[in-house]
């Protein structure tokens, strides 16, 4: 995703803004790892085998992070301060526990993720941080994309997740009008970046990107359909960010 929003900023790559947003990513979920045990229990309870089988990730994530701020702090003091904000908004999702308010734990990871055009913008030193059009565009590009695919995935955990009380769209509409729901944002969010490119806010590529409309059609259509979480979950919905990868890196051949 931060390559994405790098190339869709029209700057050079460059893999350090990479590699603090890979271990702030990385701490994030493996903390979260350690504080859903008792979702994850019902909702995917592979994954709690794992995290007890591998419990070396978590403080190993931790160093990883104070190694990503002092990369941010190393370049300039703008990047460190956007690099804490997914980790400040991890900590609030996952310690205390805003998630069991209706919504919010969906908007809470969005803008996680969606902190990355800020953090790329102070990497790069984009000149009106919080004024520029373009990066709030990104914001809500990325953030709309992880919005969607929470949401599928509280399709997935909506068992876990009712028991603990956590009210999710799932949980309060029902599979079948969270379904509509999702084509609905989806169809939105392709007339949006089609909208950006008449206007040339953000360039060409963006177009190659709306396949992923179509792609997100794709698999909200077999959710329910096709009894295989890894394919669907593990492969299609989180392949997602690896694709978006895939169709810029193939437009440098076009």
């Amino acid at each position: 995703m931060t390559y994405v929003v790098i190339k869709l900023f029209g700057y050079p790559v460059d893999f350090i803004p990479m590699l603090i947003l890979f271990f702030t990513t990385f701490f994030i979920y493996n903390l979260n790892r350690k504080t859903d045990l008792d979702e994850d229990n019902l909702n995917c309870p592979e994954r709690v085998k794992f995290t007890e089988a591998y419990g070396y990730l978590f403080p190993l994530s931790v160093v990883g992070y104070v190694f990503a701020l002092t990369l941010a702090l190393n370049h300039n003091f703008m990047t460190f301060l956007m690099s804490l904000i997914p980790a400040i908004l991890g900590l609030v999702y996952s310690v205390f526990r805003l998630k069991k308010i209706f919504l919010l734990k969906d908007i809470i990871v969005a803008l996680g993720w969606a902190s990355i055009p800020f953090v790329v913008g102070a990497y790069f030193k984009l000149s009106g941080l919080f004024t520029s059009v373009t990066i709030w565009i990104l914001f809500l590009f990325v953030f709309v994309r992880v919005f969607i695919t929470t949401v599928v995935f509280d399709i997935r955990d909506s068992s876990g997740d009712k028991i603990h009380r956590i009210k999710t769209l799932p949980n309060i509409l029902g599979i079948k009008k969270t379904r509509y729901f999702l084509y609905i944002i989806n169809i939105l969010f392709g007339l949006f970046l089609l909208l950006t490119i008449y206007i040339n806010i953000l360039s060409s590529l963006a177009c190659i990107l709306s396949f992923i409309v179509i792609y997100c059609h794709f698999y909200i259509f077999l959710i329910g359909r096709i009894n295989n979480d890894k394919l669907v979950y593990g492969i299609l919905v989180d392949g997602e960010y690896i694709l978006m990868g895939i169709l810029i890196v193939m437009s440098g051949f076009i």
